[in-house]
């Protein structure tokens, strides 16, 4: 007797292998930079204006990118689901 796979494990699987690879990639990146760059060089390189600057930045970004999708998701969140306008069942 065969076992019907449905969807749901289809789609399990396929988040579960995906999520597997991503995580090994990132051990293997990290690995070859801690096998590549020696402590003491490593902690100079951290702690230098230019990466300090990098890592300031790129936060920045993110929580400017962060709030500017937050206002405008939730108003279109309820609008799509409080409100009945033409077309909203093609959404």
């Amino acid at each position: 007797m065969q076992r019907k796979i449905n969807s749901n494990t289809l789609f399990n699987m396929a988040i579960i292998s995906t999520l597997v690879v991503v995580i090994l990639f990132i051990g293997l990146l990290l690995f070859s930079v801690i096998d590549y760059i020696h402590w003491k060089r490593f902690s100079s390189v951290f702690f230098s204006n230019e990466v300090l600057f990098s890592m300031r930045l790129s936060l920045i970004t993110a929580t400017v990118a962060t709030g500017i999708s937050m206002m405008m998701a939730i108003p279109t969140a309820f609008a799509l689901s409080r409100l009945n306008f033409w077309g909203k069942d093609i959404i």
